[in-house]
């Protein structure tokens, strides 16, 4: 039965010989794959953001320079929106330019935070 033996025998040696397959994500191919979901991710991110910034009220700053006789409060006052709560505007502006506990100085810059809208 030589047939038979010499069948099998060679049938397991071509598998021995045949190349591995290599899979689909490994070595470089894993680290570009995954280089292109992260470019993927921030492309789509920005323009999201982008989109979700449209007629929204957006919040700027202004800088001033401050004049002999200011105070926070008037230019709280100057600067407000209509209908915003005065005490609410000071707060912000102390905060934001970390003026807790200080006087305002002539010449000293400061930012005022104010709505702008696209609407008005």
């Amino acid at each position: 039965m030589r047939t038979t033996y010499q069948s099998i025998y060679r049938q397991r040696e071509t598998h021995l010989h045949t190349p591995k397959r290599r899979h689909f994500l490994s070595g470089k191919r894993l680290g570009l794959f995954t280089l292109l979901i992260l470019m993927l991710s921030v492309t789509f991110g920005s323009i999201v953001q982008a989109w979700s910034g449209g007629t929204e009220d957006q919040e700027n700053m202004l800088q001033v320079i401050v004049q002999p006789g200011d105070t926070v409060w008037a230019l709280a006052k100057e600067y407000m929106n209509d209908g915003d709560d005065i005490r609410q505007h000071v707060y912000d502006i102390l905060q934001h330019n970390n003026l807790v506990g200080r006087h305002l100085q002539v010449g000293e810059i400061i930012e005022i935070p104010f709505v702008s809208s696209l609407d008005r």
